[in-house]
């Protein structure tokens, strides 16, 4: 059957969540999600939520009381039973780390055991750094992303964040990019850019799970708007459950656009 689930995209980098109703197919009442993008660096923050049917009614549930790990080839980490809602992008986190993690490269495992009865895993593998060499401003107001592509993937997103006085806008794109490629170039024309007092520039790399998660969320997101659009099978990379556990890394550039006049190509390096 299939169920009309609330999805709540929310990504680590500091996204706004993306909030729709969307058909998620499923052969149960009752069903796990779960949402975690590690980075190098900073806590390890997942959300896992059960979904419980009741007639025609969907209850979503924060999780309680399980026990959650990630661990590497060498250490394992107990995530906390913490619940809060991160400011920078409004997304609930119900499981943290006690401290920043730095990761080895290698696999990264998780494991979710809930009242002896659920058991969830996931593996991921630890991504190396990504090197944001410069950004390319068009008179367009269409944005170049410079990098170096590394041997690890070829998945990657870029996001901008443009600050205009009190308001901020948010453009975020995911990338399947061939062999030779160094350059990412977001599609969509950000209108405030000529206006805007600052951006954030951000680049991720990201896994093929990753790429295929997002990209399902966002057609599922899009059929819903547009009938001629055909919805994907939510990815998911979790055992018994739906959802994704990942690692991604990520390199920023800021730039205070106040200071400078955009003319045909503007190039800021890192």
């Amino acid at each position: 059957m299939k169920l009309n689930i609330w999805i709540v995209l929310l990504l680590l980098l500091g996204c706004s969540a993306e909030e729709e109703w969307i058909n998620i197919p499923s052969n149960s009442e009752r069903f796990f999600s779960v949402e975690a993008y590690l980075t190098d660096n900073r806590k390890i923050e997942i959300t896992v939520i059960n979904n419980i049917l009741l007639t025609d009614e969907l209850i979503v549930k924060p999780v309680w009381y399980a026990d959650v790990f990630v661990s590497n080839n060498e250490q394992e980490y107990a995530l906390k039973n913490l619940t809060y809602t991160r400011s920078a992008d409004n997304r609930f986190i119900n499981y943290v780390s006690d401290d920043d993690i730095s990761f080895e490269e290698g696999t990264l495992s998780l494991s979710i055991d809930y009242k002896d009865s659920i058991f969830l895993t996931a593996e991921a593998s630890v991504l190396s750094p990504v090197t944001l060499d410069s950004v390319l401003l068009y008179d367009s107001q269409n944005v170049g992303f410079y990098f170096e592509k590394g041997e690890d993937t070829e998945y990657y997103k870029t996001l901008v964040y443009v600050y205009l006085k009190d308001t901020m806008k948010e453009v975020n794109q995911i990338h399947h990019i061939d062999a030779t490629q160094n350059t990412l170039v977001i599609n969509e024309t950000i209108d405030e850019l000529m206006d805007a007092d600052s951006a954030y520039y951000i680049l991720s790399k990201i896994s093929k799970d990753h790429y295929m998660y997002e990209r399902s969320v966002r057609n599922a997101i899009l059929a819903n708007i547009e009938p001629t659009v055909k919805a994907d099978t939510i990815y998911s990379n979790i055992q018994n459950a739906k959802g994704i556990f990942t690692f991604m890394s990520n390199d920023t550039i800021k730039v205070d656009l106040s200071e400078i006049e955009l003319g045909e190509r503007i190039v800021i390096s890192n």
